[in-house]
């Protein structure tokens, strides 16, 4: 008897555990209005009462939510400043694929803020960040790009590659890339 109910509490949790949750169009309005109040509640500068907010649309699934999250603990914005709990928001929100979630992983990662200082996974992570699209939101991912390649950190020093990331970063307006194509005395 006692094998069999192991079984059967085995094979439901298993049931649980592969059952997708569908999110109905009213959630997902629901879940992008919270979002909303919190990020509008942020940019007020009101965190303690964005902090739960974000909490709750993280829990539902909201990837921008984790990265406000990762960004309160790494300044100390309504919260008590906790660089080591950074990282994990971030990495949510990374891991949802949030491109400044990625971005903001790896820049923990190269500057141990938060978590042993990592810079094969601060390359990683910027490279994410960077992926195809070139535009305002991945430049300062290719921006750091430009600068592993162009130093050689953690990754073969490659001149080419370094000027390839900061042209694109450049090209969105990005002063820091711009800087670094002006002080390579390389053409944009």
């Amino acid at each position: 008897m006692k094998t069999v109910l192991v079984f059967l509490i085995t094979l439901l949790l298993g049931a649980c555990a592969t059952t997708p949750v569908t999110e109905t169009a009213a959630d997902k309005a629901a879940n992008k209005v919270l979002l909303d109040q919190a990020v509008a509640l942020y940019e007020q500068k009101n965190y303690a009462q964005a902090q739960p907010l974000f909490e709750q649309a993280a829990i539902k699934g909201q990837m921008k939510a984790s990265r406000y999250l990762g960004l309160m603990y790494l300044n100390g914005e309504g919260v008590a400043k906790c660089p080591q709990r950074a990282p994990g928001a971030f990495k949510l929100a990374a891991e949802r694929g949030h491109i400044t979630g990625r971005y903001w992983l790896g820049y923990l990662y190269e500057h141990g803020i938060g978590t042993a200082k990592d810079l094969t996974q601060a390359f990683y992570w910027y490279g994410q960040a960077a992926g195809t699209r070139i535009d305002h939101v991945t430049a300062p991912a290719m921006t750091a790009l430009g600068r592993f390649y162009e130093q050689g950190i953690a990754t073969a020093a490659d001149q080419a590659k370094a000027i390839e990331w900061y042209r694109k970063a450049a090209s969105t307006g990005d002063a820091d890339a711009q800087a670094a194509l002006q002080r390579l005395g390389v053409q944009q």
